[in-house]
């Protein structure tokens, strides 16, 4: 069972880097190392950039709780029985 949470967490977490490497690119204008360069400093404040990094950690929360309930539930069922 903690095999698969620790699976679970290392795909979401292998997820999370590559969309954020992508997103930064993007940013930048397709280079990763000068991520930053294509924003100025109002754009770093503003709501359309910093909400993202709080939706991707909601989003594998909810992920790691779901695999967690569901690897308590199937020990629960399997001792009941």
């Amino acid at each position: 069972m903690v095999r698969g949470i620790a699976e679970v967490r290392s795909q979401k977490s292998e997820v999370r880097s590559k969309t954020l490497a992508l997103l930064d690119a993007i940013a930048s204008g397709g280079n990763p190392q000068d991520r930053l360069g294509a924003l100025s400093v109002g754009e770093l404040n503003s709501p359309r950039v910093a909400p993202l990094h709080r939706l991707l950690r909601f989003e594998t929360n909810v992920d790691v709780l779901t695999a967690l309930a569901t690897a308590i539930f199937t020990v629960f069922n399997q001792y009941r029985n």
